[in-house]
């Protein structure tokens, strides 16, 4: 299970830029509401977790055969992602926004 939590009804996730560079195959940068939580590390028993507004959606065809994947990642503003995977990943697709709307969020081009 991720340690990364998806949010809650009226979720949103508004496209900042293409980060497709950072990745293999496609990567957009988005703006998310609310902000995501993690567990990025431990302190001796407690958690170390972090906020963030932003989350890297990257779509790619997995080598050796596994096929089309598009993954969730948090990241920061630059789009530099805290490589832990989101819930809401999904294998057999490369749809980014899809996988977006399939995890709860509604997607949007420009700020409403």
């Amino acid at each position: 299970m991720s340690d990364w939590s998806i949010g809650t009804p009226g979720k949103s996730a508004r496209f900042v830029r293409d980060v497709s560079y950072r990745f293999r195959g496609t990567a957009h940068l988005y703006k998310v509401h609310p902000p995501v939580t993690a567990r990025t590390g431990w302190h001796g028993n407690d958690a170390i977790l972090q906020k963030t507004s932003f989350i890297v959606v990257s779509a790619v065809i997995v080598p050796a055969g596994l096929g089309p994947e598009t993954y969730i990642f948090p990241s920061n503003d630059q789009g530099e992602a805290i490589l832990i995977e989101m819930m809401g990943s999904q294998k057999g697709t490369l749809d980014i926004e899809q996988v977006l709307r399939d995890a709860g969020y509604t997607v949007s081009r420009s700020e409403k």
